[in-house]
């Protein structure tokens, strides 16, 4: 029997996406985790929890790659080293539990005051990378958010046990799309 290349079956190219992010301290992934569970055992999701090192909060990505530009990778980490520098550390706190339509992700979120500083951290970030290469790159949401796990139900949002954390410091990360593989390229200190 002889094969047809050309009717074979086409792999889809491995996505990479570079983007800024904040991690949560080891406790607070643990509580993060807990809340997890809790919430899918609560309003029975069947939840696909995410790796507990996985838990953080995107800040700005630059979008999907075949392979990440590296004069992307060398411009973002020059405006991360500009904005850590400057940005003083900060408490966030995730009090909102809901899941998103488009993705199925349950999520925590902030509101005022942590809400508005990673606003602005996330505005900070995107002045440097233009003013560095004239780059626009695109928010990952409209409001920032920790995934903690993905399920096909419905939540409203909801208050949710208040889980904090200070923030020392924003990661550089590729990650694989699809493959729960982070790679952390940059790291750097706040203040």
């Amino acid at each position: 029997m002889q094969l047809d290349l050309f009717s074979m079956p086409k792999t889809k190219p491995q996505m990479n996406n570079l983007f800024f992010a904040i991690f949560p301290t080891r406790e607070a992934a643990l509580q993060l985790a807990k809340a997890g569970t809790w919430l899918d055992q609560r309003h029975q999701l069947r939840a696909n929890p995410r790796p507990i090192d996985h838990l953080h909060i995107s800040l700005l990505g630059f979008g999907q790659f075949i392979e990440v530009p590296s004069v992307y990778v060398e411009t973002a980490k020059r405006a991360g080293e500009a904005v850590a520098a400057d940005f003083l550390p900060f408490q966030v706190t995730l009090n909102q539990a809901l899941i998103y339509n488009g993705n199925g992700a349950l999520v925590l979120e902030s509101d005022e005051p942590s809400a508005a500083t990673l606003t602005t951290l996330c505005g900070q970030l995107g002045r440097e990378l233009n003013a560095f290469s004239g780059a626009n790159p695109k928010t990952r949401s409209s409001t920032p958010h920790l995934t903690l796990a993905y399920c096909h139900e419905r939540l409203r949002h909801e208050p949710a046990t208040p889980i904090s954390w200070v923030v020392n410091e924003i990661e550089l990360i590729i990650s694989e799309e699809g493959k729960s593989i982070y790679h952390r390229i940059g790291k750097w200190q706040l203040g």
